[in-house]
């Protein structure tokens, strides 16, 4: 399956979660295109004539710290809360110079993964979220050269992995010291809706629900 890189690999991102700037981005990679090629043979003597099977886009990941913005928080917070979370945003790439040369669209992205990192009383690392996502649409534009310093949002202070709070139910949990990591997973099957068409991308659980 041979994958076409986005181009969206350069020095600087600004990630936004429905319109509201993603503020504590630390890396991010994947959604990139890619195709499967179909040989079909057409008789002996004739070369073997190629074409696009079907289109798609390749799982989106991204670290995240505290500091992520409204939207982003929601997003992940339905998904613990709901099993379910569906987003929109776009991703912009800026060069060396924080000048625009990509803008990447996506629309009604299901979050498959939120890793939360070990807590530790006595850690002083910085922690961040690893998050996994799959989008039904993406749109790929070029740049406009504009400045994506002003979506970047605002500097905070990094959380560090030591200032956690533990609560489970009645129970006594003062003296809980640490915590180990834990992902959450929504698994997603998709659905082909033709060869030139991205299939879309459905929560298993909703598949079965839906029977």
């Amino acid at each position: 399956m041979p994958i076409v890189q986005n181009n969206h690999a350069g020095a600087h991102y600004a990630l936004d979660i429905e319109g509201l700037a993603v503020e504590s981005l630390k890396t991010i990679s994947g959604l990139d295109l890619q195709a499967d090629i179909a040989t079909e043979a057409l008789g002996a003597g004739l070369a073997p004539r190629k074409h696009v099977a079907g289109i798609s886009w390749t799982p989106a990941r991204a670290s995240i710290g505290m500091g992520m913005g409204q939207a982003m928080y929601e997003w992940m917070k339905n998904a613990f809360a709901l099993g379910v979370s569906r987003a929109s945003g776009t991703l912009a790439t800026g060069d060396v110079n924080f000048k625009q040369r990509s803008l990447l669209g996506f629309d009604d992205a299901l979050l498959t993964a939120i890793t939360v990192p070990r807590l530790d009383a006595a850690s002083k690392d910085t922690g961040a979220f690893d998050i996994e996502f799959v989008p039904e649409r993406v749109r790929l534009a070029k740049g406009d050269g504009s400045d994506i310093r002003q979506a970047l949002g605002s500097k905070q202070q990094p959380w560090v992995c030591s200032n956690f709070r533990f609560a489970l139910g009645t129970l006594p949990c003062a003296r809980v010291a640490s915590i180990e990591s834990f992902t959450w997973r929504c698994a997603a099957t998709p659905d082909a809706m033709g060869v030139v068409s991205p299939p879309t991308q459905h929560p298993v659980a909703e598949r079965t629900r839906g029977g």
